[in-house]
């Protein structure tokens, strides 16, 4: 008779016991083991098995001593060292590579997802990382609050200021810079917390025939406020000088011919950066296409020397030139550009020769790379709209009865492609897009692709693909106001300083 061996079990002894089945083919008595050898019944009360290894020992004694070895190494395997043991207890010290990492990963996961603070002091949150490396000590909340989110800010705003032109720019004559521009920023703070002020002020505009406008404040992260600023204080300086030419509390804030002259460099340098730089941020028209003819005109014209520029206007638009041509030099990002421009009718032809055909051949490549799982998708989404448009009442009109001339209207239209390949087609599309007149400047390349998709099929599906990028983050941070998400009612209390580096940390902090 065949024994039916213990279940869920995992000694080594009950290879050599089982139990008499029942008629159901489970152990009839698991408090009675049989012998697989001698089919002598044990008592094995409980799942004990002292009464099996005693009997294995005195009747079994080559078995018994196969059970001790096997028994001896599964518990040798699952004991760890004491030198593991330690290291299982003892907490990465403070100043170790590993704690710092972790540490960064938390304080990274705060300022990206605008967590609070106290998020490190809550208990599920703490036992989590606690699972995932028990040698890992979570900080508290003081730490990260006034430790470790300042130093990622700093980190992150270095990173930040070596790709902004403008600021690279000034920063680099600071020294010739430095006090004019802390003169504008305290003229616009002695204006806007005075009522006084700005009520003489507004007199001395009316007196002097100049525009009734206030002053503006630059804000550090958004360098085209600095121009607004500086381009106001210019402005106002005639009423300026009225209100203080009496104060004897602000008179040092009157500027001097000196301060007025490096303003008046430095607004040349930036002002048609600062035109390019708020037209580009749209988002209810085409923008990308426009990146690399207006780069080529700021380098080319408007940040080239002139012999009117001053010493500093000289070395403010070099330095923009400079960080622009490293900033636009990457070969992935001068080919999406070339992509996008290339496909705007109003610019397709400010190429070389040498450009236009390499960037065309990028293009074939990407049209026969498009499955054609995607064209029916499109295909299908455009019959989709077709079917939202008509009308679904009872009232509607009848359709009109077509007519011949309608009928062969889309076959006029459209150039045949019977018979001609893919990359055949394309081609043709490309060379047929290339002699197309140029639209004009103010035209909107959109409407021309909605007008011309027919006779451009393919390429229209590429135009539609680069057109929608933006060329600024400025419409995505429009869509949101992540300082509404981080000063909650929950987090009310939030010093002004610690909002400032959550929303700067949540709006630049690269995702991996």
């Amino acid at each position: 008779m065949d024994l039916v061996s213990k279940p869920k079990t995992t000694a080594p002894i009950w290879a050599h016991f089982g139990f008499t089945p029942n008629d159901k083919g489970q152990p009839k008595d698991v408090d009675t083991a049989v012998c697989r050898i001698c089919r002598r019944e044990i008592p094995a009360k409980a799942a004990n098995t002292t009464n099996l290894r005693n009997h294995l020992k005195a009747h079994h004694p080559t078995e018994f001593a196969e059970v001790l070895k096997s028994s001896t190494a599964a518990h040798t395997s699952s004991q760890v060292t004491i030198a593991q043991a330690f290291e299982r207890v003892t907490k990465y010290k403070r100043d170790s590579m590993k704690w710092r990492t972790l540490t960064d990963s938390v304080t990274r996961y705060i300022a990206k997802e605008m967590q609070p603070f106290n998020t490190v002091e809550k208990p599920a949150f703490k036992e989590m990382l606690h699972n995932f490396d028990k040698q890992y000590e979570l900080p508290g909340k003081t730490y990260i609050s006034k430790t470790a989110i300042p130093n990622l800010y700093r980190e992150v705003k270095d990173e930040i200021l070596k790709d902004l032109a403008v600021t690279n720019a000034i920063a680099s004559e600071k020294d010739r810079t430095a006090r004019a521009l802390g003169l504008c920023r305290n003229l616009v703070n002695t204006f806007s917390m005075s009522w006084l002020k700005r009520r003489d002020l507004k007199k001395a505009q009316m007196e002097a025939d100049i525009p009734q406008h206030n002053l503006v404040l630059d804000v550090s992260t958004r360098w085209g406020t600095k121009q607004k600023m500086i381009d106001r204080v210019l402005e106002q300086i005639p009423a300026i000088r009225r209100v203080l030419i009496d104060d004897r509390k602000h008179g040092h804030l009157n500027p001097t011919w000196q301060d007025v002259s490096v303003l008046e460099s430095i607004n040349a340098a930036l002002k048609p950066v600062a035109d390019f730089t708020d037209v580009l941020s749209g988002e209810k028209y085409v923008t990308v296409s426009s990146v690399k003819p207006v780069l080529d005109l700021l380098k080319d014209e408007l940040l080239s020397p002139d012999s009117n520029d001053t010493t500093l206007t000289s070395n403010i638009k070099k330095k923009m030139c400079a960080v622009l041509d490293e900033k636009y030099s990457p070969a992935p990002l001068q080919e999406l550009l070339r992509k996008a421009t290339l496909l705007d009718p109003r610019y397709r032809a400010h190429f070389e020769a040498a450009i236009i055909d390499d960037t065309k051949g990028q293009l074939l490549k990407e049209i026969m790379e498009m499955t054609e799982e995607g064209h029916n998708v499109e295909q299908v989404s455009d019959r989709a709209a077709a079917d939202d448009d008509v009308p679904t009442t009872s009232s509607a009109p009848p359709p009109k009865k077509k007519r011949l001339c309608d009928l062969l209207q889309k076959r006029k239209a459209q150039p045949s492609t019977h018979g001609l390949t893919k990359r055949e087609q394309a081609d043709a599309e490309l060379s047929r897009y290339q002699q197309e007149e140029a639209l004009d400047n103010s035209a909107d390349p959109l409407m021309w692709w909605r007008d011309n998709e027919s006779r451009f099929p393919l390429i229209s599906k590429l135009a539609r693909k680069y057109m929608c990028i933006c060329a600024t983050s400025t419409a995505s941070e429009r869509m949101f106001s992540t300082a509404g998400n981080i000063v909650t009612p929950v987090r009310c209390c939030l010093k002004p300083e610690k909002v400032n580096m959550l929303v700067f940390l949540s709006r630049n902090l690269p995702s991996h």
